[in-house]
């Protein structure tokens, strides 16, 4: 499964390269347009179909946790919330 994994957070992180030009930094862009637009571009490439996975082990879930966090940090800089405030794992 940890290839698959691999394969799905590296998809994931390419994505979110990808968009972090024209939509991200875009001030013209609202936040929640953003938003949306990461969770249909990037969280997708993450999640497609890992409902019908079996338990993921620790290893697997690390790089998960890891690419979805990543996400996350770098919305919430390119959006000033990370300025004041830290995204941990529990939010």
């Amino acid at each position: 499964m940890l290839p698959e994994v691999r394969y799905r957070a590296n998809a994931a992180v390419v994505a979110l390269v990808g968009i972090r030009k024209k939509v991200i930094n875009a001030s013209n862009i609202e936040l929640d347009t953003k938003m949306q637009l990461v969770q249909s571009l990037v969280l997708t490439k993450l999640f497609f179909n890992a409902a019908i996975w079996p338990a993921l082990g620790a290893q697997e879930f690390k790089v998960m946790n890891t690419a979805l966090m990543r996400t996350y940090r770098s919305a919430a800089k390119k959006w000033n919330y990370g300025h004041d405030h830290h995204v941990t794992d529990e939010q």
